[in-house]
């Protein structure tokens, strides 16, 4: 984060530096290039679905506890949250026909993602 990030672009259309890396990975991983698992690629983009939320993030880990799944019943909305990620980068992988998408196609899934996920986590 910057000395000043009010000047920051603000749109909700934009990516971020973070964001557009996550779309290169996925790229990557569709094209063999990468060999990652889904699963703590999932979970990068869940703390970036924090980073476009206006809530506190939950750690990853939190979600994990089952002594905090009693005490703080929110946390299975945010685990909830979590799998639909994965669930949609996972139907995506397997879906797609890697020679013919280009960089912006993968920004564009990136983009959706994550805006899908911080209208949930707002939602919470």
């Amino acid at each position: 984060m910057g000395i000043f990030p009010f000047f920051r672009n603000k749109n909700g259309n934009n990516l971020s530096y973070d964001e557009k890396e996550a779309a290169e990975i996925l790229k990557n991983i569709v094209n063999g290039l990468i060999t990652m698992d889904i699963q703590k690629y999932s979970i990068g983009l869940y703390y970036l679905a924090f980073k476009r939320s206006n809530k506190k993030l939950v750690r990853f880990e939190e979600l994990l506890d089952p002594i905090n799944a009693l005490t703080k019943p929110k946390l299975i909305h945010y685990l909830g949250i979590y799998n639909a990620i994965k669930e949609i980068v996972e139907t995506f992988i397997s879906g797609q026909d890697a020679a013919t998408m280009s960089l912006k196609q993968y920004e564009a899934t990136v983009l959706y993602i994550l805006q899908q996920a911080a209208k949930r986590i707002n939602a919470v």
